[in-house]
């Protein structure tokens, strides 16, 4: 599971548009968060459902498999 991919859009585009510096340290810091709050809910939210309701689990591996899969298409 993934956000925004910082290098299909980000900094060179902001520059166009006249963000300076500041600007681009903002967007770098909301990808750092973007990739924080990934892992939290890959990991642990998913994990925690599965170890709360274990007859979800394979949905819960499917899910994420499948995201997977249309995000790297």
């Amino acid at each position: 599971m993934r956000g925004a991919d910082p290098h299909s859009f980000g900094i060179p585009p902001l520059a166009g548009f006249g963000v300076g510096a500041s600007g681009a340290g903002f967007y770098d810091a909301h990808v750092e968060a973007n990739e924080e709050l990934q892992h939290i809910a890959a990991h642990d939210m998913g994990d925690g459902l599965g170890d709360l309701e274990p007859a979800l689990r394979s949905g819960i591996v499917f899910g994420a498999r499948a995201l997977t899969h249309v995000e790297r298409a």
